[in-house]
């Protein structure tokens, strides 16, 4: 009778618990599902197939870089903890 009484109280418990992730597992699905399709988006930039119409990127011609000056960046609930100091990075 104690495993019985045991049982139903933990499963309830955990029942209770488990529901409480539930609309927050609704917001996960919802972006998801918004990521997939802007994922499937078709682009008009395809550097594999010669598709007419279609821009393809040339490693020959390409020219170009990315530049970061001094970034300071630090997450909003960690104010005490710099992530990046003073960051210089070119690629």
């Amino acid at each position: 009778m104690f495993i019985a009484m045991y049982t139903i109280v933990y499963g309830g418990m955990q029942a209770s618990q488990a529901n409480q992730w539930g609309p927050d597992i609704g917001k996960g699905i919802k972006s998801a599902l918004r990521i997939f399709q802007i994922m499937e988006k078709p682009t008009q930039i395809n550097a594999i197939d010669d598709i007419p119409g279609s821009i393809k990127c040339d490693r020959e011609s390409f020219a170009g870089k990315i530049e970061f000056r001094n970034v300071w960046f630090r997450y909003p609930t960690r104010l005490q903890e710099w992530i990046f100091r003073g960051l210089n990075l070119t690629i």
